[in-house]
C-alpha cells in the first residue's frame, strides 16, 4: 500500500466541530427530535448544553423509562433544560404530559417561561386530573400562531380569547364541554386564523365566521342537545366533518369550498328514522355545494340513496362534483349505492370506492320498492359521460365486487383508466382478472390496471 501522499494526523489539527458558532450549532440541533438533542452533548464538551439553547424544545414524558423516580426525573430535566436557556427566543415549545398520572404544579411557570420568551408555536398535552389546567396568560400570547391544546376530564372553562392576534392555527382535543362563546371569541380575535381542528370535544353550538379560515375539521365530537353548527367562510376550502351528525346546520357563504368529507353517523341526531334523517343529510350536502371533491361514509350514502328524485334534489350541487370519494361496508349491494349517486354527480371525472370490512353487522340498506327502485338506479343514461378515472380500493372476488366493476366499465364511455386494489383475499386470481377482461367496455381506450397497494 502506497503511503506517502496521505496527509499525517497531527495532535494540533483544530477540532471544527466545536469550533462552530453558538447561533449554528443551535440550529443543528433545532432539527432534531430531543431525544436525539441531548445525546449530542456527548460529542465534545463544546456541545454539553447546546441542546439546551435550541429554539425548539420538545418534551415529552412517555419518552422516559418507567421507573419508581419516572416522574421526578422528567420535572428535574424540564427544570434544568429551562435553566440552561440561552437562546433569544422560541420558535416551538411541546409539552406531552398525558400519560403522566396526576397534577404537576409546574406545569404553569413551565409555559409562563415559554411565553415570556415569544414562543409562536405551542402544542401542550396536560395529564388526566381535575386540577391541571391550561394557564390563562395562553390565550393572551400575542406573538401564536399555532397553538395545539390536548386535554383530558378538563374541568375548566376555557377562557376568551383575547390576545392571540397572530394565530393561524388552532387544535383542540379531548375538552369535556366547549362552550359556543369561545369560538365567537376566537373568530373575534383572531382574524389571521387560517385552520381550526376540533378532535373528540363536547360541545353545545360551534358559530363561525371567518374571511381568512381556510380549512375546518369537525373530528368526533359530542353534541349537546340542541347542537348546531353555524359557518359562514367565504376562504374556506376544506371541510372534514367527521363523526355524529348535529340537529341543526346552517352554511352559507362558501364561494371558495373545494373539498368536504362528510364521514358521518347517526348516533346523535334527533331524528329517529330513516326517512327523518335523510333529508337532513340532503339539506346538508346542498349547503355544501360548491365542493369539487365530495366524501361520504357509508352512512351518509345509505340515506342519500333513500331519497326520491335524489338527482332532482342535488342538481346544483351535483353539477359541481369532479372528484367522489364513496366508502362502503363489505357485503352491500355497491352498484345499488354507487349508481343513484352518480347520476347525481353527472361531471364526475374521478370515482373511488373504497370498501371497509363489516366488523359487525350494521342496518342494512333495504329498498322498500324492490324492483322498480332496482331498475330505475340502475338506469345511468349517460350521466357517467365525463367519468376518466376509476380507483377501486379493496374489491374482492364476490359477486358485488364483480357487479360494480361491469356496471361502470358498461356505462362509463369515456373512461380511461381503472385501478384495482385488492382485499386481503386477494385479487391475485387468473380467473377473476379473467373475468374482468370479458365484461363489456363502453370506453375503447380504457385500461385495467391491478395494484397491491392503496
Amino acid at each position: 500500500m502506497r503511503t506517502k501522499h496521505l496527509v499525517p494526523i497531527r495532535s494540533d489539527d483544530v477540532d471544527f466541530i466545536s469550533n462552530l458558532s453558538d447561533d449554528l450549532c443551535s440550529l443543528i440541533v433545532s432539527f432534531l427530535p430531543m431525544k436525539e438533542a441531548v445525546a449530542t452533548s456527548t460529542l465534545s464538551k463544546r456541545w454539553r448544553f447546546i441542546y439546551a439553547s435550541s429554539p425548539s424544545l420538545d418534551f415529552d414524558f412517555s419518552l422516559f423509562p418507567k421507573s419508581r423516580g419516572r416522574k421526578q426525573a422528567f420535572s428535574d430535566f424540564v427544570d434544568k433544560t429551562l435553566e440552561l436557556f440561552s437562546g433569544e427566543g422560541l420558535r416551538k415549545f411541546h409539552l406531552s404530559m398525558e400519560d403522566y398520572g396526576g397534577y404537576e404544579p409546574r406545569v404553569e411557570d413551565w409555559v409562563k417561561f415559554a411565553i415570556d420568551h415569544d414562543v409562536q408555536e405551542l402544542d401542550i398535552g396536560l395529564p388526566r386530573g381535575r386540577l391541571s389546567k391550561i394557564p390563562d396568560l395562553v390565550f393572551r400570547c400575542g406573538s401564536l400562531s399555532v397553538l395545539n391544546l390536548r386535554m383530558s376530564d378538563y374541568a375548566f372553562e376555557l377562557p376568551h380569547p383575547v390576545g392571540l392576534k397572530k394565530l393561524r392555527s388552532l387544535e383542540i382535543r379531548s375538552v369535556p364541554l366547549m362552550k359556543g362563546e369561545f369560538f365567537k371569541g376566537v373568530f373575534e380575535n383572531c382574524m389571521l386564523i387560517e385552520e381550526i381542528v376540533i378532535e373528540k370535544c363536547k360541545i353545545d353550538a360551534l358559530e363561525i365566521e371567518s374571511k381568512s379560515l381556510e380549512k375546518l375539521t369537525v373530528f368526533g365530537c359530542e353534541w349537546v342537545s340542541p347542537g348546531e353548527m353555524k359557518i359562514s367562510a367565504s376562504n374556506l376550502k376544506c371541510f372534514n366533518y367527521i363523526g355524529e351528525v348535529v340537529n341543526l346546520h346552517c352554511f352559507v357563504n362558501l364561494p371558495s369550498l373545494v373539498e368536504v368529507v362528510l364521514n358521518l353517523n347517526v348516533k346523535s341526531c334527533a331524528y329517529e328514522s330513516d326517512e327523518q334523517c335523510s333529508p337532513l343529510l340532503v339539506k346538508l350536502v346542498q349547503m355544501v355545494g360548491n365542493a369539487k371533491v365530495l366524501t361520504l361514509s357509508p352512512w351518509c350514502i345509505e340515506q342519500l340513496c333513500r331519497v326520491r328524485n335524489l338527482s332532482k334534489c342535488m342538481k346544483a350541487q351535483g353539477e359541481n362534483v369532479k372528484e367522489l370519494v364513496l366508502l362502503l361496508v363489505r357485503k352491500e349491494d355497491c352498484v345499488q349505492l354507487v349508481s343513484p349517486l352518480l347520476r347525481s354527480c353527472v361531471n364526475v371525472e374521478i370515482l373511488t370506492v373504497s370498501i371497509l370490512p363489516s366488523q359487525s353487522l350494521r342496518r342494512g340498506f333495504s329498498n322498500d320498492n324492490s324492483g322498480d327502485q332496482d331498475e330505475r338506479n340502475l338506469n345511468i343514461n349517460g350521466k357517467m359521460k365525463n367519468l376518466k378515472t376509476v380507483k377501486l380500493e379493496y374489491i374482492d372476488e364476490n359477486k358485488t365486487g364483480l357487479d360494480l366493476i361491469k356496471f361502470l366499465l358498461n356505462n362509463a364511455h369515456a373512461l380511461e383508466k381503472m385501478t384495482i386494489v385488492p382485499s386481503k383475499d386477494g385479487l391475485e386470481h387468473a380467473k377473476f382478472r379473467q373475468k374482468v377482461s370479458m365484461f363489456r367496455k363502453a370506453s375503447k381506450n380504457v385500461r385495467v390496471e391491478y395494484c397491491t397497494s392503496v
